[in-house]
């Protein structure tokens, strides 16, 4: 085991260990044995210094809202606004233009509550626990002893969101959607703002687990807490008897928990699966949190943002250029390109309580699924594969085909890919072309034919074909997941490293115009640090920067 740390960060991870130490050893807590096992495993683990340089690589750096913050949406960038019409209800719309990698929410959480069943709470300070403690945790710290939060789950945030409120005795905001127009959330307390986000509890059809985490919590709170009397005392309480305040707190927790359900999103962090990698591949959980300004953005199967997180705050980006006065959508989970519309619509309104009408879900030939159709003889139109029958029709000239043919002619260029001859190019080439005659150029099936090509060349170190088809197998992946997916990214790296390391070795074999073939070259690397710039903080992104240039200096 092996911790990397900041020189800075070292005596403070030796003072805490140590107080944590003393602490497990003095209380009676549950998996106590476990929880000092772990104390000792860090304690004893090589410990490496990680020197810094002021104002670099530093994680919790934040981008900047193009041309700053909207005045009147709290996080927002100034060239977004909220809307509001009886069909989408609010909604986020482009107050101008906007380009893809612009940022237009930089939102810190309103609340936050993790999701693992082992609670290891960290402060930076003294000040900070203290902070910490008068907020919430003295009311949290005996639920957490007991795993309760962990088995209740979305309810842990909803009773913080009710800490929130408690500050200003659940201060509203009365006026319906007129005033969020005029300006909606507050740096300071935003709990009012919180508050207005839609519940949908009336459109569940069972309500139930609702009111039974709610009752729960109360039921804790009363009987393991001195929360209600110290609240009770407060200047803001809204009520004086305790019995109403009890119950007005258990509704506020079961309105919130389906205000949660709609609208709060899954924190998650990027990490490396294997040392060996040259980006972050895996997103780890870390939290449920409620970020009520992003939360107004409606839903599409297809988004035209996507986001990260840098600790507890989200930063939202445009994925691609937007016009002006165009809405902006966020994805709930629920992507095209993972799910076929029926999925998608049991799940939204299971979910989220509405039917999808995006883009995608209006119009079935924006299907995923109609890229893997076969090619019309006639006008080469599409002809759509149809699994559970032999008969298709072209939807561009309407001829009746039977699928048979088709698929038997597949197999066959399928077969020559399975073959373990020696002369593996000279199979991959025949596999390609009887293909390129009878499938659409996007076809899932394409995808191997064109990276097998392309990582022979790789390893017979011919750069130009390296090339070729990477950018065919580039081209069908972009029309697959998307010209700004994440995976288009990771791979023009991939690719770009490659090829700087087959230029290394010797000229590139076939290559005419060497100067032109490295402008292409460039290309790919500026293209695949935009895309990545648009899925990863930058202290990343201008990690994996440094390393190009290196290799391409060496």
């Amino acid at each position: 085991m092996s911790v990397i740390l900041k020189q800075a960060k070292k005596e403070n991870l030796d003072s805490s260990l140590t107080e944590a130490y003393k602490f497990l050893s003095a209380v009676n807590v549950v998996d106590k044995d476990k929880h000092l096992e772990k104390l000792e495993q860090i304690k004893k683990s090589k410990i490496r210094i990680k020197s810094i340089e002021f104002g670099k690589d530093n994680s919790n750096d934040l981008p900047e809202l193009e041309e700053g913050e909207n005045s009147n949406f709290a996080y927002a960038s100034s060239k977004i606004c909220m809307s509001y019409d009886k069909i989408r209800g609010r909604h986020v719309v482009a107050k101008k233009q906007i380009q893809k990698g612009n940022v237009l929410f930089i939102e810190k959480a309103f609340i936050f509550a993790p999701l693992s069943n082992m609670y290891t709470i960290v402060y930076c300070n003294e000040k900070c626990r203290t902070s910490s403690w008068n907020d919430c945790h003295k009311w949290e710290c005996e639920g957490m002893q007991a795993n309760i939060w962990y088995d209740l789950g979305i309810a842990f945030p909803a009773f913080k969101a009710v800490l929130k409120g408690v500050k200003s005795g659940f201060r509203t905001i009365k006026g319906n959607y007129e005033e969020d127009l005029k300006h909606f959330g507050d740096k300071n307390d935003n709990y009012p703002y919180f508050n207005r986000l839609v519940s949908n509890i009336y459109k569940s059809k069972n309500a139930a687990p609702y009111i039974v985490m709610a009752a729960i919590v109360v039921t804790y709170l009363k009987k393991y807490t001195e929360f209600f009397s110290w609240f009770l005392k407060q200047k803001n309480c809204p009520k004086n008897d305790l019995n109403v305040l009890i119950k007005y707190v258990g509704g506020l927790i079961t309105k919130h928990i389906a205000q949660l359900s709609c609208n709060s999103s899954i924190i998650e962090h990027w990490t490396y699966s294997s040392t060996d990698l040259l980006f972050p591949d895996i997103l780890i959980t870390i939290a449920c949190g409620m970020f009520p300004s992003v939360s107004i953005m409606n839903h599409s199967c297809r988004p035209n943002v996507t986001n990260f997180f840098i600790c507890d705050k989200i930063v939202v980006k445009a994925l691609e250029d937007i016009s002006e006065n165009e809405e902006i959508f966020n994805c709930y989970g629920i992507d095209y390109r993972g799910m076929n519309r029926e999925q998608r619509q049991i799940a939204c309104r299971s979910l989220y309580h509405f039917e999808c009408k995006c883009v995608i879900c209006i119009d079935p030939s924006k299907e995923v699924e109609m890229l893997d159709s076969y090619l019309c003889p006639k006008c080469k139109g599409l002809i759509p594969e149809m699994p559970s029958t032999s008969i298709s029709f072209c939807v561009n000239c309407g001829d009746k085909y039977s699928l048979k043919p088709f698929r038997k002619i597949n197999d066959e260029a399928q077969k020559y890919l399975e073959n373990d001859d020696v002369n593996q190019l000279e199979l991959l080439i025949k596999s390609l072309k009887i293909r390129e005659k009878i499938l659409y150029k996007h076809h899932k099936d394409f995808e191997e034919v064109y990276y097998r090509l392309y990582s022979y060349y790789v390893e017979t170190g011919d750069a130009e074909n390296m090339f070729k088809y990477f950018h065919l197998w580039l081209e069908n992946e972009k029309a697959r997941r998307g010209e700004n997916s994440r995976g288009i990214g990771t791979k023009l790296y991939e690719a770009a490293l490659a090829i700087l390391h087959c230029l290394q070795n010797g000229h590139p074999k076939n290559c005419s115009n060497l100067k032109a073939f490295l402008q292409n070259v460039e290309h790919m690397i500026r293209e695949a640090k935009m895309v990545l710039n648009l899925y990863y903080p930058a202290y990343i992104t201008n990690r994996l920067s440094r390393k190009i240039q290196f290799i391409s200096n060496k």
